[in-house]
């Protein structure tokens, strides 16, 4: 049978176990008793489960989800940006020398087609098709 634990060392796992910072197994390190005498002590002495994690899972969740809302929000303002500025190009064109308006006309319809062209098929497969003949390997082009 191994030997009691101290009288202090037991009142400084319970402190820890109560003040719910660390894990089981580091109040188990730090004091230099086993995973399972720390369990133990804390079932004996605390009426509910010490490292149940329920709270902290749901508070990890939520967070998420605020972090998930908070993305939208500034996603929502960079595109208000984006839009505000293509206004502003918009206005400024107009006063635009012939040469700067074709310069920019060219641009903006060269990013068009770029965008246009994005996640299209060179082949002009719908994706279904594209993953098909790639997955059978019959590719007759």
């Amino acid at each position: 049978m191994p030997p009691r634990i101290p009288a202090d060392t037991r009142a400084a796992i319970l402190a820890d176990i109560q003040a719910g910072h660390l894990s089981c197994r580091a109040i188990a390190k730090a004091h230099g008793v086993s995973p399972s005498t720390v369990s133990k002590l804390a079932a004996d002495a605390i009426p509910v489960d010490a490292f149940e994690r329920s709270q902290t899972k749901k508070a990890t969740e939520a967070a998420t989800a605020d972090a998930a809302s908070r993305r939208a929000v500034l996603g929502t303002a960079w595109l208000s940006l984006a839009e505000e500025a293509v206004a502003q190009a918009r206005a400024e064109l107009a006063d635009a020398r012939a040469d700067k308006a074709a310069t920019i006309a060219g641009i903006a319809t060269d990013k068009h087609l770029a965008l246009d062209k994005h996640g299209v098929d060179p082949h002009g497969l719908s994706a279904v098709d594209a993953w098909l003949t790639a997955m059978t390997g019959e590719d007759d082009t």
